[in-house]
């Protein structure tokens, strides 16, 4: 642009000044009027020829100053979605996991509230969990709780909008269970690890590790054929259970729409009577 206007200028220049001998002397040979647009031509291609590098120069410089800020920009950009990954890795793994809350089996028509665990279990003595999910949500006491991959506990008291779910690997917890491989039944007790121990199993010496545990049913506790885990180890006088549910990190959890016969250990002289058992608000 700059080196067709220096250009420009030059043969206005000429123009003007042939222009002004024409009117001076009228007699003015046009052969020497072509002779001197020959020669400006040139003169002007040499002239504009500095003019259009140092152009070219500028407009360089103003194209790396261009780069130099858009490259900034996209580094900027770029960190901002380098924060965000990790947001976005939570959110999709939180989806991943709510999908696939929602994906599961119906469990002879049981499927219930999706709840959200506000606590973590925190002492070596009490493995219970706060839930957002109570009496106005038709949450009732001994409601079973799951996880997407299997049994997590049940509810042990309810508030109006929360409860308090207690996990089968507390002490206090009792789960009829049964071999999936071999038909036995065991109860599942709770010992305060994260392994509980399968007790009062007749033939325990036909357990093998990697033999799968679901719930049996029986007592009418938990409905039958939930996932619970599988077996850890092969000494008959100290059966472990690995869960399928990683209850160090609860999230979201089902309380299923069932209503369980009262469990043995919450069971007090109070509550022998077939009345439903009191609400109990979750303590903090």
């Amino acid at each position: 642009m700059v080196r067709q206007r220096a250009t420009f200028l030059v043969a206005l220049a000429l123009s003007i000044g042939l222009l002004i001998l024409g009117k001076i002397d009228a007699r003015f040979n046009p052969e020497v009027q072509r002779s001197v647009v020959d020669i400006a031509t040139p003169v002007a291609e040499t002239v504009s020829t500095p003019i259009g590098w140092a152009a070219d120069a500028v407009e360089g410089v103003r194209n790396l100053a261009l780069s130099a800020d858009q490259a900034a920009a996209l580094q900027q950009e770029n960190e901002q979605l380098r924060m965000l990954g990790p947001a976005n890795q939570q959110l999709a793994s939180e989806n991943a996991r709510l999908r696939a809350m929602f994906s599961l089996p119906p469990i002879t028509e049981n499927a219930g509230i999706v709840a959200r665990s506000v606590t973590h279990p925190g002492s070596p003595f009490l493995w219970t969990v706060l839930l957002d999910a109570g009496q106005q949500q038709g949450v009732t006491l001994y409601q079973p709780v799951i996880d997407h991959t299997g049994v997590v506990g049940r509810i042990l008291s309810v508030g109006e909008t929360s409860s308090r779910a207690l996990l089968i690997t507390d002490m206090n917890s009792r789960v009829p269970v049964m071999i999936e491989e071999t038909g036995d039944r065991a109860i599942l007790e709770g010992d305060n690890s994260r392994t509980p121990v399968l007790a009062f199993l007749e033939a325990a010496h036909q357990v093998m590790p990697g033999y799968r545990v679901v719930t049996s049913g029986d007592g009418g506790v938990f409905p039958p054929l939930l996932p619970i885990g599988v077996v850890t180890s092969s000494n008959p006088g100290d059966l472990k259970v690995t869960l399928h549910a990683d209850l160090s990190r609860l999230e979201y959890v089902q309380i299923l729409s069932y209503e369980p016969a009262l469990p043995p250990e919450q069971t007090s002289p109070e509550q022998t009577s077939p009345e439903v058992a009191p609400t109990v608000e979750p303590g903090p």
